[in-house]
């Protein structure tokens, strides 16, 4: 495999009872996903007639969390965590174009796997090679049985902390630059609570299915179950995106059942948001399910699909985004910097790559002037960090006072949407330094900034 660089009540009364009521044994499988004598064959599992009456009775129809009895075997709970997995099955033509992918693969052609997400899609909680994106690479490899070559190149864009609006700038550099043959989209952790999460999200898709690139939507969720899941499902049905969701296949269940290798602790790490190597193996799973049960034995025409794209569901603001650093050329949009910023920062932060600006000067400003509707600014979260003012057309509208961490962690903050107009027009974005008490030295750096919703 090559690589670029790249918390809840029960559900009640229910649920307590069947606990109760069931026993039974916990024979975990040890290779879910490698051995072809185990559950994750779905070709022994299960046929396309059990799936398409599992799961696709109507193809817009959402699988939601049910409080169905306690399965009380390891085999049972998976089985059925399978079939609560996938919320949406994706439209007809995105399935064909998945199936041209898939038998390119099978037949030892090369292909490139990318995969676009946050800590979680990077690898966060698993031990090296043990990533669900690395271990849904090891099954593409393995569709060719009568080749040892590694004809599955992955591109691992998945950079901790982040969220879709971040995804959305980036997508050109990280993902399309690289031309993969399919995407698995997989932000929604990190945007629960932000405001711009679904419309980013949807801006994603609409520049990777404008590329003819088929895409499936993997929904992950730390302990809590916070993701935006049900805020994508619309969107994923307008645009026929298969969504696969790990939160609906274990999350309930991993509160309330005794299996081993499925009880919570079993399946996030101590920080309660990262899947354990077990949550990474069960993740990537689902994912080879669905590819391996509705794709390649669905017998779908592999022919030559034309991707459309649908009416927008949000504003889609975020479809023409774009990612500024300090080497790149956008005529839309220009820097000046005032005195004391320089344009030689290197923000090399856990996997952050991004070359922007830095200050030392109280009070210095670095203005940029776009001619768009939205603005977005990532900047360095640290002990040194002083705050940032935020002024939109010389008007103060907000101060990042979250810059310092007195913790030391070095880090880039989310993308923080600080302009967003319904239409786009000229504005001006400055930002200027301004005193932390907390912190000794008052420094700040822009990682990067983003824009979006240019005028045509």
């Amino acid at each position: 495999m090559k690589k670029i660089k790249s918390d809840r009540k029960l559900r009640g009364i229910t649920m307590l009872l069947c606990l109760c009521l069931l026993a039974g044994g916990c024979a975990k499988p040890q290779n879910v996903t490698g051995d072809s004598d185990t559950i994750s064959d779905s070709k022994k599992q299960s046929t396309r007639s059990e799936t398409t009456e599992n799961s696709f009775i109507n193809d817009s129809k959402e699988t939601t969390e049910e409080t169905d009895p306690l399965p009380n075997n390891y085999e049972q709970a998976v089985a059925s965590a399978y079939k609560r997995s996938v919320l949406y099955a994706g439209s007809k033509e995105m399935r064909s174009a998945l199936t041209t992918v898939l038998k390119k693969a099978e037949s030892g052609q090369k292909i490139v796997f990318a995969a676009l997400g946050d800590s979680i899609t990077f690898g966060a909680g698993a031990i090296p090679g043990g990533e669900w994106v690395s271990l849904v690479t090891e099954w593409l490899e393995n569709l060719d049985r009568n080749s040892s070559n590694k004809n599955v190149t992955l591109l691992n864009a998945g950079i901790g902390g982040t969220e879709a609006v971040y995804g959305a700038a980036r997508l050109e550099r990280d993902v399309l630059s690289l031309h993969p043959d399919f995407v698995i989209v997989d932000f929604g952790t990190n945007d629960f609570g932000l405001p711009h999460g679904a419309e980013a999200y949807e801006g994603i898709l609409t520049k990777l299915i404008s590329a003819g690139i088929p895409v499936i939507n993997s929904n992950v969720c730390p302990r809590s179950g916070n993701n935006i899941q049900n805020e994508q499902l619309p969107i994923n049905q307008a645009y026929g995106v298969p969504q696969v969701s790990f939160r609906s296949a274990y999350h309930e269940l991993s509160e309330v059942t005794e299996l081993e290798g499925l009880r919570a602790n079993d399946l996030w790490t101590a920080d309660n948001v990262h899947p354990t190597q077990e949550g990474h193996r069960l993740l990537a799973d689902l994912i080879i399910h669905f590819l391996n049960n509705d794709i390649l034995s669905s017998e779908l025409p592999d022919d030559d699909i034309s991707l459309k794209l649908p009416k927008s569901v949000t504003k889609n603001g975020f479809s023409d985004a774009v990612l500024i650093e300090n080497t790149s050329s956008d005529s839309r949009i220009s820097v000046h910097l005032g005195d004391g910023w320089t344009a030689d920062y290197s923000a090399n932060l856990e996997q952050i790559r991004s070359e922007g600006w830095q200050s030392s000067v109280i009070g210095s400003s670095i203005t940029f002037t776009t001619n768009s509707a939205y603005f977005y600014v990532m900047y360095t979260r640290s002990k040194k960090s002083g705050n940032i003012e935020v002024r939109i057309d010389g008007e103060l509208k907000e101060t990042f006072t979250d810059a310092y961490n007195s913790i030391g962690y070095r880090g880039m903050s989310i993308a923080r949407v600080v302009m967003y107009f319904d239409i786009p027009g000229e504005h001006t974005v400055t930002l200027t330094l301004s005193d932390n008490p907390a912190t000794e030295k008052d420094w700040c750096g822009i990682c990067a900034v983003g824009a979006s919703g240019f005028s045509s």
